[in-house]
């Protein structure tokens, strides 16, 4: 693994901390383009880690520490909102809020070895880009994680778009705005 991982004990759960772009709250609400506010903490209970493993999904794993914990700071693209209904956490219009990271790193991973393996860097999958969805920590959970800023929620390949390198394919019908580019920010 080639970036140290932070483990964070709150309120008696384990949580790998992501450093990422973050934005503020209040201004998420706005539907609208903004720059971010700083360096923040994107959260995975290491009890949903576990899970991932318990279904076996090794590859998950592998990706998990080789490209979402040194790459999210990376980032190129976030998007908020997805073309398509999400519940979670109790809420039924999820969808709205999510915010999804996107780059195209220059190798994958997988896990080689078996249950006392480590993640092995492979060629990424040509013209795709990698994806992570983070749901902002709300005042549901801000109080029990107040170091957390959004809580990283899935993360997979796809297609790139061929007219906004590092984004998904078809982000215009995908995500409901692009919130922030790194390219326009310089």
């Amino acid at each position: 693994m080639s970036e140290p991982i932070e483990l964070q004990q709150i309120n008696g759960k384990l949580v790998f901390c992501v450093d990422a772009l973050v934005f503020d709250t209040q201004a998420l609400n706005e539907d609208k383009p903004i720059i971010p506010t700083g360096v923040g903490k994107l959260g995975l209970l290491c009890d949903d880690l576990r899970a991932i493993r318990k279904r076996g999904d090794s590859t998950l794993i592998a990706q998990f520490y080789e490209l979402v914990i040194p790459g999210t700071i990376l980032t190129e693209h976030v998007f908020k909102g997805l073309q398509r209904p999400l519940r979670t956490d109790g809420n039924s219009k999820a969808d709205e809020n999510v915010l999804v990271y996107t780059r195209k790193p220059s190798y994958d991973a997988v896990w080689a070895g078996g249950r006392q393996g480590r993640p092995r860097r492979i060629d990424a999958p040509p013209s795709r880009v990698l994806t992570v969805l983070v749901r902002p920590n709300d005042n549901r959970h801000r109080k029990d994680y107040p170091q957390i800023d959004g809580w990283i929620n899935h993360w997979a390949w796809v297609d790139e778009d061929q007219a906004l390198p590092h984004a998904s394919s078809n982000w215009v019908d995908r995500y409901n705005m692009k919130l922030w580019s790194k390219e326009e920010a310089k």
